[in-house]
């Protein structure tokens, strides 16, 4: 999936129920000009942190946000704070 467009990994996450996690926007543009009910896309716009801090973050997005994830939503979070819009986006 590396060399994937961005519609060929939003299928693959689709058709596995799956979430896709992120630093690229181009994914949130194509929830909001698509407006598909799923998959759910987290936004990670924070640069610069090791892997082990990404994972602590994602880890407290899924434990603050995992049923509207489960569900169909489009977050995003910077480290401080976390935005939240469920699909599909209106």
């Amino acid at each position: 999936m590396d060399r994937a467009d961005d519609t060929e990994i939003l299928d693959f996450a689709r058709e596995r129920e799956m979430a896709c996690v992120t630093p690229d926007h181009d994914f949130h543009a194509h929830l909001d000009l698509v407006r598909p009910s799923s998959p759910s896309v987290v936004l990670v716009r924070s640069e610069g942190l090791s892997a082990d801090r990404q994972a602590e973050l994602i880890k407290a997005v899924w434990e603050a946000c995992g049923d509207a994830i489960d569900a169909g939503a489009a977050v995003s979070t910077d480290g401080v704070t976390v935005r939240l819009h469920r699909l599909p986006l209106k």
